[in-house]
């Protein structure tokens, strides 16, 4: 896919600037918002040109989630310019002397892979990282819940996950010789937690870890220089999604030079972002699920693309579908958790049933609507992980390979006949 290149459109950089400069219509946004939408305990940051405003009745700290994965990204960063590590260096060469199953489940991928989620590895199956007696990361425990079929070749194609993060911060305690949370803490982002109670600290989801406001953006700040200093090529995502377009070193590529990442938990959420050309970044917090994401498109809307330049695909006319050639999608696309059967119904539909491992909720095949762009959005009342789904081409073949997601690729193991 395109990935879009950085602003340089003078007119935005200014009113981005006069946004980020301006306490009082971001008050007054922030408030209009979390009164309409009843949120809860929101709390919001700017930072533009050594300018800083933190607006929130309660400062407080913010829940990591999935923003840990910047802090491992960080990491790996500095790792890199110490010459520990290179990007190109391969896990067999980092885990060597472990041997057995470890190198043959990692052949081929590289540091930079797992930070950018192309790594190919399938550990669906697995819902924690396992640790050993030191507190460190159990490479070979892990690697006896990777599946022995990769999704794809690494390097392939980006396939969002936690195990890309979880083996990036083992190669960090490989080449340090201590933990993950003892380097965090040597950074001063392990919050305020005791040594034992770092043992709580998830690479990839953040477990315990919790950081002020101002701890999160001196990070964004550090993670703005470095970009700036050692930019980094983007990789574009395999298919369509309504507000990433690529992923950078772990960041996530929202258009138009924004870089970032989300956290949503049950009882909080968080919105970050920077933008290395224009020396800016942008949190929001609040402790709902999802109100993020709602205040920062009421706040920051009008400066960040994933608001004002999102635009849902239409669903195309019957008269412009292809019939004929929805017979190409058909077959059975897995990961080790499950898999998503695609079939033709008796009127030539094309129909969508996921199925997983261990899960009660059984859903009947729900059609896929053609859309623009490629894409097939489900009828209501499927599962909330498909609300959408493209199928995804290999090499010359008009043959589907893959399926996406927006988030995730399954791979095609099998094609039925059409009835």
């Amino acid at each position: 896919m395109t990935v879009d290149a950085a602003t340089t459109d003078d007119g935005r950089l200014a009113r981005v600037a006069t946004l980020l400069r301006d306490r009082d219509t971001l008050r007054t946004r922030l408030d209009a918002v979390t009164e309409r939408k009843g949120l809860a305990r929101v709390r919001m940051a700017a930072w533009i040109d050594d300018e800083q405003v933190v607006i929130g009745d309660e400062p407080g700290e913010v829940v990591a989630g999935c923003l840990a994965k910047m802090l491992t990204g960080m990491l790996v960063e500095e790792a890199v310019v110490a010459g520990r590590i290179a990007w190109t260096d391969t896990l067999q060469h980092v885990f060597a002397g472990l041997g057995g199953r470890p190198v043959e489940r990692l052949s081929g991928i590289t540091v930079g892979q797992l930070l950018d989620h192309t790594h190919g590895l399938d550990v669906s199956r697995l819902t924690g990282v396992p640790l050993d007696d030191a507190g460190c990361i159990d490479v070979a425990a892990l690697c006896e819940s990777v599946s022995s079929r990769p999704l794809h070749a690494s390097g392939r194609m980006y396939s969002y996950g936690h195990v890309g993060a979880w083996l990036a911060a083992a190669v960090l305690e490989r080449v340090r010789g201590v933990t993950y949370e003892t380097m965090l803490a040597e950074r001063g982002f392990a919050g305020e937690s005791s040594p034992a109670e770092r043992h709580a600290i998830c690479p990839a989801t953040g477990g315990q870890l919790s950081l002020g406001m101002e701890r999160w953006l001196a990070f964004a700040q550090k993670a703005i220089r470095r970009h700036r200093e050692a930019p980094s090529s983007p990789i574009g995502l395999p298919g369509w999604h309504p507000s990433e377009r690529a992923v950078s070193r772990g960041w996530k590529c929202y258009g138009d030079g924004w870089m970032g990442h989300n956290a949503n938990l049950t009882t909080s959420s968080a919105v970050l972002r920077i933008h290395p050309g224009m020396n800016a970044a942008v949190l929001v917090a609040t402790d709902d699920a999802n109100g993020a994401a709602v205040a920062a498109s009421a706040v920051f809307g009008e400066i960040l693309p994933e608001f004002y330049a999102m635009r849902p695909p239409r669903l195309m006319k019957a008269t412009d579908v292809d019939a004929a050639s929805m017979v190409r999608h058909v077959g059975r696309y897995v990961q080790a958790q499950g898999e998503v059967e695609v079939i033709l119904d008796e009127q030539g539909a094309l129909c969508m049933r996921p199925m997983f491992a261990g899960d009660a909720n059984v859903f009947p095949p729900r059609r896929l609507r053609p859309a623009e762009q490629g894409l097939f959005l489900s009828e209501a009342g499927g599962n909330a992980q498909f609300l959408f789904v493209q199928f995804v081409p290999d090499g010359s073949s008009n043959d589907s390979t893959f399926l996406w997601n927006g988030k995730q690729v399954w791979r095609r193991v099998s094609v039925h006949d059409a009835p």
